[in-house]
């Protein structure tokens, strides 16, 4: 199909508030994907002193987005992580 793309991301990890707000989706739904195992998350650590492990989830946004495209048919992605403050300058948010 085709060759190559590159994208823009603002991070390489985002909240499930953010992730739903960047793919146009209800946090509910990002939450069911997470459940599923259809979004990565980063491990969450039991800090010192803790018995439990605390903390928001945190999705693999970078993973999700190399994954997609190489689903729609493109051999060679390149992704730019550019921070939220030009991400938001691009996209007009």
């Amino acid at each position: 199909m085709y060759e190559s793309i590159s994208i823009e991301i603002p991070s390489l990890w985002v909240y499930p508030d953010q992730f739903a707000a960047l793919e146009s989706m209800s946090k509910h739904t990002v939450y069911k994907w997470k459940e599923f195992g259809k979004l990565k998350i980063v491990p969450k650590t039991i800090r010192k002193g803790k018995k439990k492990a605390g903390g928001r989830i945190q999705i693999k946004y970078y993973e999700y987005k190399l994954q997609q495209m190489k689903n729609l048919g493109f051999k060679q992605v390149e992704i730019n992580v550019v921070g939220w403050d030009k991400f938001a300058a691009k996209t007009g948010a």
